[in-house]
């Protein structure tokens, strides 16, 4: 029996994820996800950053969370963690340590040399390295013993770029709740709560650009787009949705675009029934001109059957497949208005190729990783 015990806690790895905040986001989104299925998988999760709104859905799984100043770029603040993570690491018993953005991986790179814990990190995204310090300051995310990436195109990034062993890159798949945006799922009345808040007819055919309202994320190409289909095609319906927000001043550029060219375009910024947009629309459109790491867009967009147009570049290379979507250049908008127009959807392929990047597949890669560390 005490055999059995001790191989239990042995089994029971301790696993603390540092972040800067718990606000809404890719990163944040993927750190309570991990931490959920860790306790489910046997582990004992821990998460400590500067807090914020998702410190509740923690709560709610009996999830510990530690308020530290994990959001800061100071050095000396930085320097504090390091000492606070050090004492975290000895009080919790910490195993892994796992760091998902810069300032905070520095505090837990530096805590874990000290404590010899083990220091793991998840590469999230594309950061700017035009000098040499800022390649110093960023390369903290590839001295983990162990990198995750979401795919192999940002696993050739690292590598090229910062001189990463591939072999200590794994590529995890974010994980999606695919399941929410299927057809079934989404009943009529939600659909019509947007059709009566865009004023639409059932003819209209309705184009979506979901995504944060920031100029690489292609908006002005959306619109070109839509003034090009405007004119060519009047005795056709045709609705246009961008769903997100930004700054002020980007989004007064949009909105004059939009005035100028009085184009059939609403920006909604405060819709909150994501997977009804989705059904609601005939087309979802990512028209990032920068390359995406994953890009969750394209992916929703199939896991609701619908036509996916995507840009060619980063993530979306991998996550959209033939007859799943199509790919266009970046900023061509002669590209995109053929594809509005001519491109076929093919829904029970979309649906399949997404279920390769649902949160279950996920859970299960993270579990392995952690497992096999």
């Amino acid at each position: 029996m005490i055999k059995d015990n001790t191989i239990l806690v042995v089994m029971k790895r301790r696993i603390l994820q540092v972040l800067p905040a718990l606000n809404v986001g890719g990163v944040e989104a993927g750190t309570v996800h991990t931490a959920i299925a860790l306790k489910r998988g046997g582990f004992v999760p821990f998460v400590a950053s500067s807090g914020g709104v998702k410190v509740k859905d923690l709560n709610q799984e009996h999830i510990q969370h530690f308020t530290l100043w994990l959001n800061s770029k100071n050095p000396l603040i930085i320097l504090l963690n390091v000492f606070l993570l050090c004492g975290l690491i000895l009080l919790k018993h910490i195993d892994i340590v796992h760091a998902g953005s810069r300032a905070p991986a520095w505090s837990a790179y530096l805590a874990c040399r000290l404590t010899g814990c083990t220091y793991v990190t998840t590469f999230h995204g594309f950061y700017k390295c035009e000098n040499r310090v800022k390649k110093a300051y960023n390369r903290v995310m590839t001295y983990g013993q162990k990198v995750i990436v979401s795919t192999e195109f940002m696993k050739d990034y690292v590598c090229l770029t910062y001189a990463c062993p591939p072999e200590k890159v794994i590529v995890i798949p974010r994980g999606i709740e695919t399941d929410i945006f299927h057809p079934d799922k989404v009943s009529v009345e939600r659909k019509e709560v947007l059709r009566e808040k865009y004023n639409l007819s059932v003819e209209s055919i309705i184009v979506t650009l979901p995504g944060r309202l920031t100029d690489w994320k292609g908006q002005k190409v959306f619109l070109a787009a839509a003034s090009e289909i405007a004119k060519r095609h009047q005795h056709i319906k045709y609705f246009f949705i961008m769903a997100g927000t930004g700054t002020e001043k980007y989004k007064k550029e949009l909105y004059n675009i939009i005035e100028k060219l009085k184009l059939p375009v609403y920006i909604d910024e405060t819709c909150t029934d994501i997977p009804a947009l989705y059904q609601l629309s005939d087309i979802i459109i990512s028209t990032s001109t920068e390359n995406e790491t994953f890009g969750r867009v394209a992916v929703e967009g199939q896991a609701a059957g619908k036509l996916v147009i995507a840009t060619n570049i980063g993530g979306s290379c991998e996550t959209v497949e033939e007859k799943s979507g199509i790919l266009i250049p970046p900023g061509d908008v002669s590209s995109l208005v053929d594809a509005i127009l001519t491109g076929k959807a093919y829904p029970e392929q979309a649906i399949q190729n997404s279920k390769k990047y649902d949160i279950s597949v996920f859970n299960q890669n993270i579990i392995t990783f952690y497992t096999d560390l």
